[in-house]
């Protein structure tokens, strides 16, 4: 029963320090987590954690030495950890976020519509090569007829031939164009294929 009076007088004169302190130091370590903080309410929120701790220990802690040097070094570890955690949760969100952009850039849609645009870009660049290796009377033949929508009879008086050999450099003109980008065509239709 001795103990229990004891105890009981040991946490009463423990609260009337620990008001002191609080009144002392409270408003001295907010600023002082401010510093390092730089927001009020987080600053509050560490010295109160701090002198919550400061009454679990109680009974523990060595008061002998200096009090104030320990709430400061205590404020301050905590301020670190704060920013820390703050550092590492803000990484974690850059990541998460940068993740969620490389998923809504990979989906199928974008894919294709890029695969479209290369499978585009390819074959104008593929054309314009055949079109260029043509033998000189189909070529001219065909770009006066595709490229100035000229009549075969425009395109006979133009190159100073027959209409029967305007028709045959467009057939042959053809035939070479359809040859040499029948292996592009194939390709990009297994590709198209893949992407559904």
């Amino acid at each position: 029963m001795k103990v229990h009076k004891q105890s009981r007088l040991q946490d009463k004169q423990f609260e009337k320090i620990f008001r002191n302190l609080f009144e002392i130091y409270f408003l001295p370590l907010k600023l002082h987590a401010k510093h390092f903080i730089g927001n009020d309410e987080v600053s509050e929120d560490i010295v109160q954690d701090t002198f919550a701790h400061l009454w679990e220990i109680r009974n523990s802690f060595d008061f002998s030495g200096s009090i104030k040097s320990y709430l400061y070094q205590s404020i301050q570890n905590k301020c670190i950890n704060h920013l820390k955690h703050k550092q590492v949760k803000e990484k974690f969100k850059n990541f998460t976020l940068l993740k969620i952009r490389e998923a809504e850039l990979f989906t199928n849609d974008f894919i294709a519509q890029q695969v479209a645009v290369l499978i585009e870009k390819e074959l104008s660049a593929s054309i314009q090569k055949a079109i260029a290796d043509l033998p000189n009377r189909c070529k001219a033949t065909f770009l006066l007829s595709r490229d100035k929508g000229l009549s075969n009879k425009e395109i006979a008086q133009e190159l100073g031939i027959s209409i029967k050999a305007v028709e045959r450099n467009m057939t042959r003109a053809l035939s070479i164009l359809r040859q040499a980008l029948q292996d592009y065509i194939v390709t990009v239709l297994i590709i198209c294929s893949l992407l559904k």
